[in-house]
């Protein structure tokens, strides 16, 4: 499991913040909103939880898995706006160079057409799926 130990508030980074997910073995990412008190698990696949402090479930969700590639998600931006969890993971194509490119570590690129963003209500502890 992938974790990151320090949390940030949105208003003090001016907006969201990306961040890598696992993406290998270990498939699950973990951060910790510290001033909402609110923990989100993402598995690279598309499955989101959302969990109090004391690791208890609140709600979770399956989003669209990603076609192509490794068929996962690598990374999310993510914040707090309006007494919401905002997460955008994004929807990539992907590019296959060959014959142009100089073996297996440059052949694949991808190309960002889209997100799902996810909210999830602090009060009501609902998500929307856009």
């Amino acid at each position: 499991m992938k974790e990151y130990e320090k949390s940030f508030n949105s208003k003090e980074t001016n907006g969201l913040k990306k961040f890598q997910l696992a993406t290998g073995y270990i498939s699950s990412t973990t951060i910790f909103f510290e001033l909402e008190k609110i923990v989100v698990k993402i598995e690279a696949k598309g499955y989101i939880e959302f969990l109090d402090c004391n690791e208890v479930l609140l709600t979770s969700i399956n989003i669209p898995e990603q076609t192509g590639g490794k068929e996962t998600y690598n990374e999310v931006t993510c914040g707090v706006e309006d007494n919401t969890i905002v997460l955008k993971l994004p929807i990539v194509e992907w590019i296959d160079n060959y014959p142009h490119c100089d073996g297996e570590h440059d052949r694949w690129d991808t190309n960002t057409i889209g997100y799902h963003t996810l909210t999830f209500n602090l009060q009501t502890n609902a998500i929307t799926l856009n």
